[in-house]
């Protein structure tokens, strides 16, 4: 029926953070370019903090050419300790939990 679809009211653009049905929350960091993401992912990784970076769902920015870098929640604070060290402040930073992005302040 109508009221059978669960997934309504996610980002259909992606499954981005879905493992077997279930999503795995973590935050997306969105870098300035491609060139911002890739140095965030050199700096987090020499950090030691796994991160990868993809392409943003469209309605998460109006910068048709935005990259993001995804993390772990448990990475967060750290993450932006090292990214502000080394000068690659994020642009916004996003939440993904229960299949819904949510907007966090740095």
């Amino acid at each position: 029926g109508a009221f059978s679809r669960p997934d309504t009211f996610r980002s259909k653009s992606h499954n981005m953070g879905e493992k077997g049905g279930v999503f795995v929350e973590h935050y997306i960091i969105l870098a300035r370019s491609v060139t911002y993401a890739q140095r965030m992912q050199k700096s987090l990784g020499r950090a030691g903090i796994r991160c990868h970076i993809f392409r943003p769902p469209r309605d998460l920015t109006d910068k048709g050419c935005a990259y993001a870098v995804r993390i772990a929640v448990s990475d967060l604070p750290e993450a932006l300790t090292v990214l502000h060290r080394d000068g690659l402040d994020p642009v916004q930073i996003f939440l993904f939990q229960k299949g819904l992005y949510q907007e966090v302040e740095a």
